[in-house]
């Protein structure tokens, strides 16, 4: 991978979580953003000096710094030269999703007949804002994004082993929890910050500083996300979120590291051209043969096919 080009940066907001001012993000969120930006695959991140991080604790705070992400693959081998997946049309969602994204039960107590049936159970249900604790200016939110609907179409069996029907459950009280609207659409649509795992609860985590007066005072935030959500819906959120904020550099690295296979490959041919030119010229064989093809008339290289000498076997 282009180590001269970051494919993802993250803010370090200082915050206090129990307590204690912390500034840096979760370990497991990075490699997490990771994952689903190099299309599902496993790996570890190194320092700069290529020492390799502990993941061991995925709550462990990454300390501001520069990160490679490494591929390990399935046999224990190294890949640096991993494609990128730059959007989340392309991106195909896990089989399974990994053990600290699980819980959540996905029960809800019976079928709406209508969207805004729906909104009202999910204020009923929450109460408040499961971020700010405001009662008031409520929206529902969803968690698999209502515009990935032909998306969820594409991925539908696979979207079946998170434990629900997807198609019936994308407007949902199991999808759907209760935001105030500015940290709907303003924060969660917008990508300023991510629902992710961390230390025992599902946590706000802002990941930029386009809206400061929200992470000062959300950031870090522990929710008490509804048990109703299914966890694989909000892993689907969460990957919606990477491509949304980071789309733009994913696909800037990926474009890059084309371009430099593209004029790999070509210094490989014209390599492999100027060494058969040599070799025809040592043999004597730097023959030409005139092509009048369409293009009026070009010369090139002849190919020359030799037979197999027949060898006879006197008895």
């Amino acid at each position: 991978m282009d180590q001269d080009l970051p494919f993802l940066t993250f803010h370090a907001f200082s915050s206090k979580p129990n307590g204690d001012i912390l500034g840096g993000v979760p370990l497991g969120t990075v490699l997490d953003t990771c994952y689903v930006a190099a299309g599902n695959k496993s790996g570890k991140l190194c320092d700069s000096e290529e020492a390799d991080i502990d993941d061991t604790d995925a709550d462990a705070l990454l300390v501001p710094g520069r990160y490679q992400f490494v591929v390990v693959q399935d046999g224990g081998g190294l890949d640096q030269d991993y494609d990128l997946c730059t959007t989340f049309a392309a991106w195909k969602p896990p089989t399974y999703i990994r053990h600290r994204w699980q819980n959540g039960d996905g029960n809800y107590d019976m079928p709406f007949t209508s969207k805004s049936e729906v909104s009202m159970a999910v204020k009923i249900q929450d109460k408040r804002c499961i971020v700010s604790g405001a009662t008031t200016g409520l929206r529902a939110s969803h968690m698999m994004p209502k515009s990935a609907e032909n998306w969820v179409e594409d991925h539908y069996n696979i979207l079946l082993g998170y434990g629900g029907d997807p198609k019936e459950e994308l407007d949902s009280t199991c999808n759907e929890v209760a935001l105030r609207a500015d940290l709907n659409g303003q924060g969660l649509d917008h990508d300023v910050f991510f629902f992710v795992p961390y230390a025992g609860s599902v946590t706000a985590l802002f990941v930029d500083n386009k809206s400061l007066d929200l992470a000062s005072r959300y950031h870090f935030v522990h929710t008490p996300f509804p048990d109703r959500i299914r966890r694989g819906y909000l892993f689907v959120r969460f990957a919606w979120n990477v491509f949304k904020h980071w789309g733009s550099m994913l696909d800037a690295v990926q474009k890059r590291k084309d371009k430099r296979k593209k004029d790999e490959d070509k210094r490989k041919r014209d390599e492999d051209r100027r060494k058969r030119d040599e070799d025809r010229r040592k043999h004597g064989g730097n023959k030409r043969k005139r092509d009048d093809g369409p293009d009026g008339g070009t010369t090139r290289e002849a190919m020359l096919v030799y037979p197999t000498p027949i060898v006879t076997y006197a008895i």
